[in-house]
């Protein structure tokens, strides 16, 4: 009866873990691009004009960040 407590205690570790994972890659799925930057802007990232010389670009945490290259 031991190894069967504990393979039904590993099936229970193994949803929970799975469980986590898809929270995880949901909320980060679901990242708003409105708010302040967080995380920093995204590596490699194409910046949209927004004019003036003003470019709005994703932040890796979610929201966005403007710089100003010129213009």
């Amino acid at each position: 009866m031991g190894g069967i407590a504990g393979l039904i205690i590993l099936l229970i570790v193994i949803v929970i873990v799975i469980v986590i994972v898809a929270t995880r890659v949901h909320s980060v799925m679901n990242v708003s691009p409105n708010g302040p930057c967080e995380g920093g802007p995204e590596l490699g990232a194409t910046g949209q004009p927004i004019g003036h010389g003003n470019y709005r670009f994703p932040c890796s945490g979610g929201g966005s960040a403007v710089v100003h290259l010129g213009g």
